[in-house]
């Protein structure tokens, strides 16, 4: 880890190609500070997630960025949609929303690791668990409202990232002829794919544990439907690698788990230091912002193994310095969102630890 440790600060001292990578990250920047002023206007509950839904659509290639911004949009109206349904009319218990949560886990995942539209099973996957997971320590009632303003939300930011899309592509990378390539295309793949159902199979068993964790003796009280809702997050993106590329490298998961640990403690981290220095200051945390989105997509940009990383430091810090009320900010959201992250990491592991175990699958696997 410290060897990579040197390489992320090699990045920021001899860094490749950086008149591209710059112009992505301002790109970044404008998409996240744009999503965090929609958000505001829409008057969402939840301003964070449209900053990270400006952050993870836009990318250099504008045709990237629109397949991106609508999968993540329909995937989320589908699978909260859904997950609100289920609430609304069957109104079910811990081990009822456990079934439930492994049904979807185990469909979605199945279809976000074999269809080409990756990126909006994967975000059914993630509204249905979030909103489903909402319930526990929340009125019913409201469920309609969090769904509501969740989809909102997704739609504010991944709309910032289209209009600042659309005017760089037609003004700065004009000029600059910087025609980036785009990314190839995932195909469908035919027929069942063993390694595709094992990881569905991980998914869903992980999160179909959560509804039942606040039912735990001491532990169980601290557990809020946020961080529940981060630790379903963190259980499905951490599985969704193209198994062209698990085929190649059986550790890559697990280097995932590690990097994403990495990342969100890093983001803390900064998110303190911010927090501590600013003093609420609204100017100040807004220079937060940019410079952890600069931070994280600049890693990001390396296209080197822990690139990661950089994703997971900009959402953190996002966390952080995006409250949805500048007079409450505190470093607990942020803090929140690593405890959740943690909660999936070891729920994930465990289940793929003991079906290694159960199956006999290679070591390296896990």
């Amino acid at each position: 880890m410290f060897a990579q440790f040197k390489q992320i600060l090699s990045e920021f001292t001899k860094p490749e190609r950086p008149g591209p990578r710059l112009l992505d990250e301002i790109e970044a920047v404008c998409s996240v500070l744009l999503g965090i002023a929609f958000a505001h206007l829409l008057k969402v509950d939840h301003v964070s997630w449209a900053a990270f839904s400006g952050y993870m659509v836009i990318r250099s290639q504008l045709s990237t960025s629109f397949t991106r911004g609508t999968l993540r949009v329909l995937g989320t109206i589908f699978g909260a949609s859904a997950a609100w349904a289920v609430v609304t009319w069957l109104t079910p218990g811990p081990l009822a929303m456990s079934a439930c949560l492994a049904v979807a886990g185990i469909f979605t995942m199945y279809q976000a690791l074999t269809r080409w539209c990756s990126y909006g099973w994967l975000f059914c996957g993630v509204g249905f668990s979030m909103v489903l997971l909402d319930v526990i320590g929340h009125p019913v009632a409201n469920i309609t409202h969090f769904t509501a303003s969740r989809i909102t939300e997704v739609a504010a930011g991944t709309l910032a990232s289209f209009v600042v899309g659309v005017l760089s592509h037609f003004t700065l990378r004009q000029m600059l002829k910087d025609n980036a390539k785009p990314v190839g295309r995932l195909m469908n793949l035919a027929g069942w794919q063993p390694a595709a159902g094992r990881g569905a199979l991980h998914a869903g068993l992980s999160l179909a544990l959560l509804p039942l964790l606040p039912w735990l003796p001491q532990l169980g009280h601290y557990l809020t439907s946020d961080i529940l809702g981060q630790a379903a997050t963190t259980i499905l993106v951490i599985m969704v690698v193209p198994l062209s590329t698990q085929a190649k490298d059986r550790d890559i998961v697990s280097r995932r788990v590690l990097h994403r640990f990495a990342g969100c403690c890093s983001g803390a981290l900064l998110g303190v230091v911010g927090v501590i220095l600013s003093h609420g200051n609204v100017t100040a945390v807004m220079l937060c912002v940019c410079l952890g989105v600069l931070i994280g997509r600049h890693i990001e940009n390396s296209g080197k193994p822990f690139s990661y990383i950089g994703m997971q430091f900009t959402l953190v810090s996002l966390f952080i310095f995006v409250p949805d009320n500048y007079q409450e900010m505190t470093a607990q959201a942020g803090f929140g969102r690593l405890a959740g992250v943690i909660v999936g990491i070891i729920i994930l592991q465990a289940f793929r630890l003991a079906t290694k175990l159960a199956w006999k699958t290679p070591a390296d696997e896990c």
